[in-house]
């Protein structure tokens, strides 16, 4: 596998590489005459974007008897199930979103030397457990009577969250450390999204559902602490290949 240096150690794009040019850049720049004052207000453009922008989604009701019959139940008690049905969507999409981002850095490492203590076996197993999480969380959703793919305003941001995660990873130029430290983003997004969500689903009384998200939790604390790790390992052989090179 290609071993590629984790930072360049030949950069020179900074001012001060070169400080004769840049002094004479300077000098060009304060010689120049001023631009024209912009006369166009970038935020009154985008006032009536904002103002005549629609929701990103919506949450659709039950589709099935039983799924209106539990939300009407949790409504005249006060609880709001659409925003948990929207909390668990937002959950399926940043799970599925995850698990293309483990297929990204399983790519990754197939192609480029693995840092020290990162295995692709260990890469599968947190991948399939995601893709565990995505099954979990589909069933939950059929069991309330909603539809899992439908794609409510969670789901959309969630996607959008996900996406740029996901541009690091696909990147051809990024090293294993980089693309560590987005999972690693993920992963700390994921098990704080998990506790908001238990507690919404305890405001609920879903008392089965709960229990299933605390498991899942679980296991996604498990996987932050794994590629905390796998992340600072990576940075301290960052640190000693430059020592070497």
């Amino acid at each position: 596998m290609p071993a590629s240096p984790p930072l360049c150690l030949h950069n020179q794009t900074g001012l001060q590489m070169s400080p004769l040019q840049a002094r004479e850049l300077l000098e060009m720049q304060a010689a120049l005459p001023l631009p024209k004052p912009v006369t166009v207000d970038a935020d009154a453009l985008r006032r009536p974007y904002l103002c005549e922008a629609g929701p990103l989604g919506s949450v659709p009701a039950p589709t099935s008897l039983r799924g209106l019959a539990k939300a009407g139940i949790q409504t005249l008690s006060g609880a709001r199930p659409q925003v948990l049905i929207d909390t668990l969507c937002e959950r399926l999409s940043f799970e599925r979103g995850s698990v293309r981002l483990y297929d990204a850095m399983l790519r990754k490492c197939e192609t480029v030397t693995l840092p020290a203590l990162l295995s692709l076996d260990e890469l599968r197993r947190l991948r399939d457990e995601e893709l565990a999480h995505v099954d979990m969380l589909v069933h939950a959703l059929l069991t309330l009577g909603a539809d899992p793919t439908a794609m409510t305003p969670g789901s959309v941001v969630a996607g959008i969250e996900i996406m740029g995660l996901l541009q690091v990873l696909n990147e051809p130029r990024t090293t294993p450390t980089q693309c560590l430290h987005a999972l690693l983003v993920a992963e700390l997004t994921d098990v704080s999204s998990w506790d908001h969500l238990i507690q919404l689903a305890q405001s609920c009384r879903q008392t089965e559902l709960v229990l299933r998200l605390e498991s899942a939790r679980h296991t996604e604390s498990a996987h932050a602490q794994r590629v905390s790790r796998w992340y600072r390992e990576a940075l301290l052989g960052d640190l000693q290949w430059i020592r070497r090179h």
